[in-house]
């Protein structure tokens, strides 16, 4: 199902400064989540083969999260469960593109450890997880804080100034709980590093 080795990149601000876009375009595949741009590349990268989305048909800060400029993908995940869902996206999905969708039951499962709807990059980490592990794949940009800034690295010109501990917080964004998804991500990862 996937390449030996997987480098999966959320949109979190937590790898401004690291300077890890080479070591993140090393692996055999990169996955990248709605919202993504090729910018900041020196810390994120730029390589993108695999696409998650939801297929969100509402914009944010006035623009779509869609980024099907940036293909073609040789895979496309779809994180909510409803097939149907591509006729709602806010922006056409190109042509001959397949999308496989995560099962009904993983989400449900997410909704009810986190009481939420789970954002997409919880559900493909869990997913994969659950699916086929996630020894071989690394994780950058989930941090998983909500800012009074923006918090995804795309929304930056340039790098932010380092955040105080006090301009964060875990309460609920949107319709997501990142205190709960912070908690369950923190658990996988545990599990990982000590096997």
């Amino acid at each position: 199902m996937f390449p030996d080795v997987m480098a999966i990149v959320g949109n979190g601000i937590g790898e401004f400064g690291k300077c890890l876009g080479n070591q993140i375009d090393s692996h055999d595949y990169v996955v990248r989540f709605q919202g993504f741009k090729p910018v900041h590349t020196e810390d994120y990268g730029k390589k993108a083969n695999i696409y998650v989305t939801c297929l969100n048909d509402t914009p944010c800060g006035g623009e779509y999260l869609e980024r099907w400029e940036y293909g073609p993908f040789d895979k496309v995940y779809c994180t909510w469960p409803d097939p149907n869902r591509i006729h709602l996206a806010g922006r056409k999905v190109p042509m001959n593109t397949r999308i496989r969708f995560i099962e009904k039951e993983i989400h449900q499962e997410l909704w009810s450890l986190l009481g939420h709807k789970p954002s997409t990059g919880i559900t493909f980490i869990y997913w994969v997880h659950k699916t086929v592990g996630l020894k071989h794949c690394d994780l950058y940009g989930f941090d998983f804080w909500g800012y009074k800034k923006p918090y995804h690295y795309w929304e930056y010109d340039k790098a932010p100034e380092v955040l105080h501990e006090q301009e964060r917080t875990l309460s609920p964004i949107g319709s997501h709980n990142a205190a709960k998804e912070y908690e369950l991500y923190k658990q996988i990862r545990k599990e990982y590093e000590s096997k």
